[in-house]
């Protein structure tokens, strides 16, 4: 059972290189202190069900809820909840290797200061924006963002 897991997360880690999006939404939410709040994401889109299925029940066997939304054309695998997340990506690291900065980014930079409440301070809220900076910029040069580092410094210069 334990070569079998460990093949599947091979598998995973493949599916994830190859197609899946590691991103962090920084969006506007009135019930932080900051008023805004940074979510990290893991978002894998397939035309084929059964892939998303297979993520799935990988995801299950470590103890991570996932969301599933299905179109007529599409299936899609999300985590959002931070402790599902930060499981899901430990277990799948040993294996990835394209989406590994990413990963290594979110989870020894942006989940322990979000874990440490360095969101909830202006100037905590600017320091994770470097690194939210970092993951994103690992999506390639067409992602762009209102929300950055830079937007922040701006916002808030006369309050940091």
């Amino acid at each position: 059972m334990d070569d079998e897991l460990e093949l599947m997360g091979a598998y995973v880690a493949g599916v994830i290189d190859a197609t899946g999006s590691i991103s962090v939404q920084v969006k506007k939410d009135s019930s932080r202190l900051v008023g805004y709040a940074i979510v990290p994401t893991i978002q894998i889109k397939k035309n084929d069900p059964r892939i998303i299925h297979v993520l799935d029940n990988w995801a299950q066997e470590h103890d991570v809820f996932a969301s599933i939304r299905e179109t007529d054309t599409t299936t899609t695998f999300i985590i959002t909840k931070r402790e599902d997340l930060e499981t899901f990506l430990r277990s799948v690291r040993p294996f990835v290797i394209v989406k590994s900065d990413p990963i290594e980014i979110t989870l020894h930079e942006i989940l322990p200061r979000l874990d440490d409440g360095a969101a909830s301070t202006k100037e905590g809220f600017v320091e994770l924006m470097k690194y939210v900076d970092m993951v994103r910029d690992q999506s390639g040069p067409s992602s762009r963002h209102k929300y950055d580092k830079s937007y922040f410094e701006e916002e808030w210069a006369a309050e940091i």
